[in-house]
């Protein structure tokens, strides 16, 4: 238990200190200021777009599939992928990209 309250507190700490709210959930999956998994964005590509670039994110490709659409975004110099189910308009995962 210790363990884990200081492990949630250094992170709690690197993420103030990276400058973006974000923090990642026990599927790995990264939960954005503003764009979180369930937050509705829209149901097409120009709705979701429209709706990234006004919390803030530059969309950098869209990858457009049957059952999601899939955006590369960057956001105060780092790089996420956020898919969209198109048929409710919802976030379904958000992922930090790792180029390293």
């Amino acid at each position: 238990m210790k363990t884990q309250v200081i492990a949630s507190t250094l992170a709690a700490a690197l993420i103030a200190a990276s400058g973006i709210a974000y923090a990642t959930n026990s599927k790995g999956q990264v939960s954005l200021e503003g764009a979180a998994v369930g937050s509705y964005l829209g149901k097409t590509e120009a709705e979701v777009r429209t709706a990234l670039e006004a919390k803030g994110f530059a969309v950098t490709e869209v990858e457009i599939e049957k059952d999601e659409l899939e955006f590369d975004v960057k956001k105060d110099g780092k790089a996420y992928e956020i898919e969209v189910d198109p048929s409710t308009g919802k976030i379904t995962e958000t992922e930090l990209e790792d180029h390293d």
